[in-house]
């Protein structure tokens, strides 16, 4: 989504939902993942309905459990599939078109 916002012309920082006034924060980014939400939501609780393994994670400092690499890789795959890239390209245009009529 980053790639698109940037392709577009826009600034990546610059948000509505999402609060840019930390440095570097891609808020504009976050805020058109926001319109996928209820599809990724959906998509991601569908997943984690397997059957998990203890090695499907990993402990890291300070007692943090993360996914393992190869979940992770599944979960991207998955989210990649969901929203598509012309998905993303629909919905930066929306925002756009949006921004322009502020």
């Amino acid at each position: 989504m980053t790639r698109v916002v940037i392709a577009k012309g826009l600034d990546p920082c610059f948000g509505f939902l999402h609060d840019g006034r930390k440095p570097g924060r891609l808020s504009l980014v976050w805020d058109c993942v926001e319109m996928h939400r209820p599809e990724l939501v959906k998509a991601v609780f569908e997943y984690a309905e397997r059957t998990f393994r203890k090695n499907d994670f990993r402990l890291i400092e300070g007692g943090i459990v993360r996914l393992a690499p190869a979940i992770m890789k599944e979960v991207a795959e998955l989210t990649i599939k969901t929203v598509t890239l012309k998905d993303m390209i629909k919905t930066v245009e929306w925002m756009a078109r949006q921004m322009r009529m502020v």
